[in-house]
């Protein structure tokens, strides 16, 4: 099965793990990357995740998620088809980097985007056009592993 992580997901590893929410969902991502390390799940990353994590000026939480990338078994690159569906996506009011993020995942046929982004998951739960463009699920990390593992 093909996942993408987008950079709120990576991110969620290195927050204040004293709230509730904020340690589940973490431990439900190094769960993720536990069963990419076993090859049951191959990770999708893209040049849009690699961008965003650059911009970031923690220099510390960026080395440590460019360090993360290393461990994703598919790379995908910015193409006509990603800059296209992801101008479709932000025509219906996604931002620019959730829009390429999501074209990245739909483009490489990943099943599943791992998100931690409220916004995001609400936008696109609501959005059937999105649904109508898009062939992946969009899912908070921990619902997903509840879901797809913990049955």
């Amino acid at each position: 099965m093909k996942i993408y992580l987008d950079t709120c997901c990576l991110c969620r590893l290195f927050d204040d793990h004293s709230q509730l929410r904020i340690f589940a969902e973490s431990e439900a991502i190094v769960r993720v990357l536990d069963r990419i390390g076993k090859r049951e799940l191959e990770w999708v990353s893209s040049g849009v995740l690699e961008y965003e994590i650059r911009k970031t000026r923690d220099e510390d939480l960026k080395n440590n998620l460019l360090w993360l990338l290393r461990f994703s078994q598919e790379r995908v690159s910015m193409d006509e088809n990603i800059q296209n569906l992801g101008k479709e996506l932000q025509n219906l009011g996604f931002s620019g980097l959730d829009s390429l993020h999501m074209a990245c995942a739909q483009i490489a046929h990943c099943s599943v985007f791992l998100t931690t982004d409220d916004r995001l998951l609400r936008k696109a739960e609501n959005s059937r056009e999105a649904t109508s463009l898009l062939s992946i699920s969009l899912k908070n990390p921990l619902y997903w592993w509840l879901e797809v593992f913990e049955q």
